[in-house]
C-alpha cells in the first residue's frame, strides 16, 4: 500500500501511536490489532524512506506512558510529532 501512494507523489505518513503497548494503545483506539499495524507501518514507510509524523494523545490516561512511548519511536526516523490534548 505505501508503495502504490509513493508513486503517487504522497511525501509523507502521519499516524498516531497512544501507547507503548499493544494493550494501552488498542483499548484507546478501541481496535484491536492496531498497535502492531501502526508499528508494521511505521516500518514500512522508515524502508521506503518515507517522512513520517507520528501524534500522540495526551490526557490522564496515557501521561505516565508517554516516556515509554518516545523509547519506543526512538529506532525510527520521524520527522514531525504532535500531541493531542
Amino acid at each position: 500500500m505505501l508503495v502504490r501512494l509513493k508513486e503517487h507523489q504522497v511525501e509523507g505518513l502521519g499516524l498516531s501511536l497512544d501507547g507503548s503497548t499493544a494493550a494501552r494503545h488498542d483499548s484507546i483506539r478501541g481496535v484491536p490489532g492496531t498497535f502492531d499495524r501502526t508499528l508494521q507501518a511505521m516500518r514500512w514507510a522508515q524502508e521506503l524512506g518515507m517522512p513520517l509524523q507520528v501524534n500522540t494523545l495526551v490526557a490522564e490516561e496515557t501521561a505516565s506512558d508517554i516516556p515509554a512511548v518516545y523509547e519506543l519511536l526512538k529506532p525510527f526516523e520521524w520527522r514531525a510529532g504532535a500531541c493531542s490534548f
